[in-house]
């Protein structure tokens, strides 16, 4: 499992509220890591948070401000971090208002940028390594046939399962991602499974759900349904000048065509006796009887010659062969006449037909080596596709006495193809390259094919302790993005539906039950808003011009020890331990999800390990609360009620409700908040009521906690004066 151990993070930041739980978190519960702090010790900054750590040899302090460009270098310099977590900002909505935007710019912008040239310049520094990613063996299936990591783009079509529906669904990709790592690899190994992921990857079982790689002792794939419902459900086919026949016909006559099957075209240069037009010879040429008869050359000087065309189809399936019965009364069902003839090469079924010879010539493709399921299958009904696979293995394939059907064929288009039709079909598959060679009536054949190997179903797959293999690696991994959050995956010629990767907002209206997440358009109200949504862009240009590895998270508002009192919940409690009101802006119903600090280390913990880079992470706790709520909350600890709010004039840009929704770091990261809130917030608040001397130190130091209130209450009088 990834660790921190022997490895050096350099916590940016780590003085405030945050970053110094975060420094207690991990000297907590990693022994032999190194830690380096650096910070500008700003109003808000307070080495009295780590007093009891500032003796621990694995703790350096560095007095230091991001956003000088020196500074930084020179730690990078000195120190070689592995992981860098910025935690250093400028926080406060308020002072951003009241006191000026330009230091939140520089540190939240300038600071970030700043950093971001050092991690970019360091090319040894491991920062965001461990990624829910697969191997570099492991291909994707695209419509154009298995793809390495380095030739897929966005916008190449990959195969997938509709999470809702159980269908199979082709979609592109949105996203590709190639990064190196260094660590543990889970592999799945039991004869029909072959995968190869990180520990943390979003496996994806039969129910939809997905589960951490390295927490199965069992692996059950998912599959299509195998029910009518997928594609269109039309009994009949319509073929340009020949005439309609019955789908389910025309499709597995397709499937015995692709494996038995060719088409012959002859051309054949003959005397014209009669010196006729056909169209002529067909009215003079008849007699009464309405036969045709022998018509002298008329007069028309030399003889002239005609080209005879011949378009014949031919099927190359024995008389003892059972398929052989069904084809016969598929060919009878369809109103095709139809001959037999044995030749050299073996036992024909053949026929001519114009219409059908360019049907099978333009959807199948000639010549054994370039053959293809017709694309226009794809949207029928399985109905449909279940008559093309028995065509297929009465052709060129047979039943083995365990249920897997066996499938040969030289076109790699067709090998694809038939991947994709078991996948739609519900059914588990997995290909293998062979050298055959074969001796038929004197003549040698022989050279490399694909064995396609289908059977009844995915199903739970028995995983014994030696099928769960632990392997260290050390080279590229890469995953995709596709909207149904999985695709199928190839490895050694074993095939799987397996799960992929997914992607400093505004503001949400009071009776919404939306939520941000990690794509919602950034749409700041604020100065200190505004200059955290830059430094995010920052990142993220940086990642996708140069790769650099960093991750970027937004959480929703934090609560725990160690916070400074200009904090809603520490502010409110140290003006009831002063005997002060509850100053409410507005009408105090703005809303904010509030998590426990201590979640929130852990979920950076995981980030930092487990992170993709260039992704962004949500993280929140679902627990919305109006500061009303937050307020009154406080008051009952104090055995108080609403008789202590103050009501004061809203502060300009105040978002009206902020909810983060952590879907993805939950599912992708196996992250989960662990901390009750009553218990915790409970706790939170008896921390500040127990800890007074911590408090007046600070106090002493900053003064006033959150003079601006009585600002905008003096504010608010003067212009009502001037009304």
């Amino acid at each position: 499992m990834s660790t921190f151990n022997d490895k050096t993070i350099l916590v940016c930041g780590g003085a405030g509220f945050i970053g110094s739980n975060f420094i207690h978190y991990i000297l907590e519960n990693y022994p032999k890591v190194k830690l380096v702090n650096l910070d500008k010790l700003t109003y808000s900054g307070n080495l009295d948070n780590l007093k009891d750590v500032s003796r621990d040899r694995r703790y350096k302090f560095i007095k230091g401000d991001i956003a000088n460009e020196k500074v930084i270098a020179k730690v990078f310099k000195k120190y070689a971090p592995d992981y860098v977590i910025n935690l250093a900002a400028e926080t406060h909505v308020d002072r951003s208002i009241h006191v000026g935007a330009l230091q939140f710019i520089k540190t939240n912008v300038q600071g970030v940028f700043n950093i971001l040239e050092a991690v970019k310049q360091d090319k040894n520094v491991i920062k965001y390594l461990q990624v829910s990613c697969y191997d570099k063996s492991t291909r994707a299936w695209t419509k154009e046939g298995l793809k390495n990591y380095r030739d897929l783009k966005v916008g190449d079509e990959v195969l997938t399962l509709n999470p809702k529906t159980r269908e199979t669904e082709v979609q592109k990709i949105e996203k590709v991602i190639v990064q190196p790592y260094q660590g543990d690899m889970v592999t799945f190994d039991n004869g029909k499974i072959d995968l190869m992921v990180t520990p943390n990857h979003r496996m994806l079982q039969d129910d939809f759900t997905f589960a951490r790689a390295d927490t199965l002792k069992h692996l059950s794939l998912p599959h299509a349904e195998n029910h009518d419902k997928q594609g269109d459900e039309k009994t009949q086919y319509e073929i340009p000048n020949f005439g309609t026949v019955a789908t389910n016909d025309l499709f597995y006559l397709t499937g015995i065509f692709l494996g038995d099957g060719f088409t012959a075209y002859q051309e054949k240069i003959v005397p014209n006796l009669s010196g006729m037009k056909r169209s002529e010879y067909m009215v003079c040429g008849r007699g009464n009887d309405g036969k045709f008869h022998k018509v002298l050359e008329l007069d028309r000087g030399v003889a002239i010659s005609t080209i005879c065309r011949s378009y014949r189809i031919f099927f190359d399936v024995p008389e003892a062969d059972k398929a052989r019965k069904r084809l016969e009364q598929t060919l009878t069902s369809m109103g095709i006449s139809f001959s037999k003839q044995s030749g050299k090469s073996g036992q024909h079924v053949y026929l001519t037909s114009k219409a059908l010879f360019e049907f099978f010539d333009q959807h199948c493709s000639q010549g054994a080596d370039k053959k293809h399921i017709p694309d226009f299958v794809w949207s029928y009904s399985q109905s449909a596709l279940e008559s093309l696979f028995e065509g297929l293995i009465d052709s060129d394939g047979y039943w083995r006495p365990n249920g897997v059907a066996l499938f040969t064929t030289i076109s790699e288009s067709l090998k694809n193809n038939m991947v994709e039709l078991a996948c739609r079909l519900g059914r588990n598959v997995s290909v293998r390259r062979t050298f055959s060679s074969s001796n038929f009536k004197g003549r040698v054949i022989e050279g490399e094919a694909y064995q396609v190997l289908i059977g009844n179903g995915f199903g739970k797959q028995s995983l014994k302790k030696n099928s769960i293999i632990r392997t260290p690696y050390n080279a590229d991994v890469w995953c995709i993005k596709v909207k149904n959050k999985n695709f199928l995956v190839e490895r050694n010629g074993k095939y799987a539906f397996c799960g992929n990767t997914d992607e400093v907002y505004g503001t949400l209206t009071l009776d919404s039950k939306e939520k941000f997440r990690e794509n919602t358009a950034f749409d700041p109200n604020v100065p200190y808003a505004a200059t955290k949504a830059g430094g995010d862009l920052l990142c993220n240009a940086y990642h996708t011009t140069w790769k650099v590895p960093v991750v970027v998270t937004h959480c929703s508002n934090n609560y725990g020890p160690y916070q400074y009192p200009e904090k809603l919940i520490p502010f409110f409690t140290v003006r009831l331990l002063e005997g002060k009101k509850l100053p409410l802006y507005g009408d105090g119903k703005n809303v904010r999800d509030w998590i426990y600090v201590i979640d929130h280390c852990r979920a950076l913990e995981l980030v930092l390990l487990r992170g993709v880079s260039g992704e962004v992470y949500n993280i929140g706790a679902d627990n919305e609360m109006s500061n009303l709520q937050i307020a009154g909350m406080i008051a009952k600890q104090f055995g108080r009620g609403a008789e202590c709010f103050e009501f004061v004039p809203d502060r300009p840009g105040h978002d009206r409700r902020y909810a983060i929704d952590s879907t993805k770091i939950e599912e992708e990261l196996g992250w989960k908040p662990e901390y009750s809130f009553e218990t915790a917030f409970r706790e939170t608040v008896e921390w500040y009521k127990n800890n007074l001397a911590w408090v007046k130190n600070i106090q002493k130091k900053t003064g006033v906690f959150n003079p601006h209130i009585d600002l905008w209450k003096s504010h608010n009088i003067k212009n009502k004066i001037k009304k």
